[in-house]
């Protein structure tokens, strides 16, 4: 009952336990298995209290414990986080000029964009994937408005979220 609609695209003979880390089918066996393939220079983690599946910073990718997810939803999230994310920033690095490096105002909005295009180029980007977006991006324009927590949680239940959704967005 506490994971996000997105989490439960699957019955339950088909979840897997996004950290269990005995399953190679497991979001942090993959993440850690392409990270591995791709030679990157970077730690995959397991973190509690994200509310998405996975997040990536500097050389490291966080994956959420213990979320319930199906097959798709790891292939999805790896694609994401390893070409949408590390991939970019590992080039820019790489680059002799420092600014490609740091980065540009807004730049993560644009790096972000370019996941999403990848998860949709891949096939990844269905209905209940964009319905979450949708619901993330409410959430954060009001709290980048300066809503305070219940109002936000409100206004994703009247947008259709569940309530531990609600919350957790």
């Amino acid at each position: 009952a506490g994971e996000l609609l997105e989490d439960r695209t699957s019955p339950d003979h088909d979840a897997i336990v996004s950290d269990d880390e005995c399953d190679p089918r497991s979001l942090v066996s993959r993440m850690r298995a392409e990270v591995g393939a791709r030679r990157l220079a970077a730690r995959v983690v397991v973190v509690s209290g994200i509310a998405p599946l996975a997040a990536t910073g500097d050389g490291i990718v966080q994956v959420s414990a213990g979320r319930r997810v199906s097959p798709a939803d790891v292939e999805r999230t790896v694609a994401h986080e390893i070409q949408g994310h590390l991939l970019p920033a590992f080039a820019a690095r790489a680059r002799p000029i420092g600014i490609f490096a740091l980065g540009t105002i807004h730049g993560s909005d644009d790096q972000e964009g370019r996941a999403v295009a990848i998860e949709r180029r891949l096939g990844h980007l269905r209905p209940l994937r964009m319905r979450t977006l949708a619901l993330r991006h409410i959430a954060a324009r009001a709290a980048h408005a300066g809503d305070e927590f219940v109002p936000l949680v409100r206004s994703l239940r009247e947008h259709g979220a569940l309530p531990r959704e609600s919350i957790r967005l």
